[in-house]
């Protein structure tokens, strides 16, 4: 499913609307849906849980900023710092990398 989404998010980058859409995983965040799973970790130990919300959020605030539009279509951890990113740009953009791709066998 999460495939699925992330394949219609780089799809919306090809329809030439001036919509900029971006695959971001939100990191790790202790969440009321994310709470319940911790009754399926080791002893229900939360701690693999490590960012914040405020991280996320400060993300999506940078990324529809206008700012890092170079990243429309790409798939962005919000753990990635995106200053070093940045520093990567021409060789993500040439090596068409960060993009979620299904490869089958033929």
């Amino acid at each position: 499913m999460r495939h699925s989404i992330r394949c219609l998010c780089f799809w919306l980058e090809y329809r030439g609307q001036g919509v900029k859409s971006f695959a971001v995983h939100p990191g790790a965040v202790l969440t009321d849906l994310s709470s319940g799973l911790a009754n399926w970790l080791p002893n229900g130990k939360t701690e693999v849980f490590t960012q914040s919300s405020e991280l996320s959020a400060w993300t999506y605030v940078r990324l529809t900023s206008g700012s890092e539009d170079w990243l429309s279509g790409r798939f962005v951890d919000v753990t990635a710092d995106l200053d070093e990113l940045a520093k990567l740009k021409t060789k993500i953009v040439e090596q068409d990398a960060l993009k979620n791709r299904l490869a089958l066998p033929v």
